[in-house]
């Protein structure tokens, strides 16, 4: 009796190691990069080096984040977000060429996508009015510019505060290239918008 329970306890333990030892290995199979918990698992990985500014490390799971959602065949929250964060990267590292290539590949896709309202669209939008202008595309800028405030009147609503944020994004943009109107009726809107107290 005794010897039976001995050899059922070694064979549970037996049993449970092999499950354990499969578990695992199951992760490291081919096909366990392309799943969700594989893509969640680099977001927390690329967000931490983010965080830390380690860019390159953060660039490297972002990157890997883009090629499994592409092979998923269509367009997904997951692919936008690790583009936008590799955006992100390339501006903290100082390369403001392959974050302006990185920001309008993406909003060609949020747009097609998301809808051209969508309040993604408006902050890539910003972020490229920004971009032109460090790169001194000034008529461009301005056109990234009027694309994100009318898309966040309409995504936010008159009186949301980013769609505050940006008026006075904008209108510092009109000071610098000498429309002082332009920009001052700008930061009336926003001002009405912070402090409804001031109209």
């Amino acid at each position: 009796m005794l010897r039976h329970y001995a050899a059922c306890v070694i064979s549970l333990a037996l049993f449970t190691t092999t499950l354990t030892e499969e578990a695992f290995a199951w992760t490291k199979m081919p096909h366990w990069e392309n799943t969700v918990p594989a893509v969640e698992a680099l977001f927390v990985q690329g967000d931490a080096a983010f965080n830390k500014s380690q860019y390159n490390r953060a660039a490297v799971c972002y990157t890997k984040i883009i090629r499994v959602t592409q092979r998923w065949g269509t367009y997904t929250p997951e692919f936008g977000s690790a583009m936008f964060k590799l955006g992100l990267v390339y501006l903290n590292q100082g390369d403001i060429h392959r974050a302006d290539e990185t920001f309008k590949k993406l909003i060609v896709l949020t747009s097609l996508n998301q809808g051209e309202k969508n309040r993604d669209v408006g902050l890539e939008a910003k972020i490229l009015g920004d971009i032109s202008v460090r790169l001194g595309r000034q008529q461009e800028a301005e056109q990234y510019y009027e694309q994100a405030l009318n898309v966040f009147k309409t995504a936010l609503g008159p009186k949301d505060p980013e769609l505050a944020n940006t008026l006075l994004t904008v209108a510092a943009f009109y000071k610098k290239t000498g429309r002082p109107e332009k920009a001052y009726e700008l930061e009336a809107q926003a001002d009405a918008i912070l402090d409804p107290t001031s109209i």
